[in-house]
């Protein structure tokens, strides 16, 4: 058996490793949070001004996003890392292009703005 200086001692030691851990895990969700407001500032901008010069709408958009979110099979706000194949090439073919970047074949489900 431990003797009690001993576990006083296991116990602080554990306690200073989690509270260290904790610290660490907030610093981190902290930086995502940082990069998710970038991306999101980002991408809002990218949309203003694609829709102001090529006269697109929100609508658009929204069906785009639902198109792609698809693409997988599920309707679920995510991007799957699943792939599958080319039904022209063959090829397989990336979750985050509408479209063969090989042929150019545009996927199943897709409908090309």
């Amino acid at each position: 058996m431990f003797s009690l200086p001993t576990l006083l001692r296991l116990y602080s030691t554990t306690d200073g490793e989690a509270r260290s851990r904790v610290s660490e895990a907030k610093l981190s969700i902290s930086e995502l949070e940082d990069r998710v407001d970038r991306l999101s500032l980002l991408s809002m901008a990218l949309w203003t001004l694609v829709r102001e010069q090529l006269n697109l709408t929100d609508e658009q958009l929204a069906q785009r996003v639902q198109d792609i979110d698809l693409t997988d099979g599920k309707l679920d706000g995510k991007i799957s890392k699943a792939s599958s194949k080319c039904e022209k090439c063959g090829r397989m073919l990336s979750t985050r292009h509408v479209k063969c970047i090989y042929c150019g074949r545009v996927k199943q489900g897709i409908t090309p703005v």
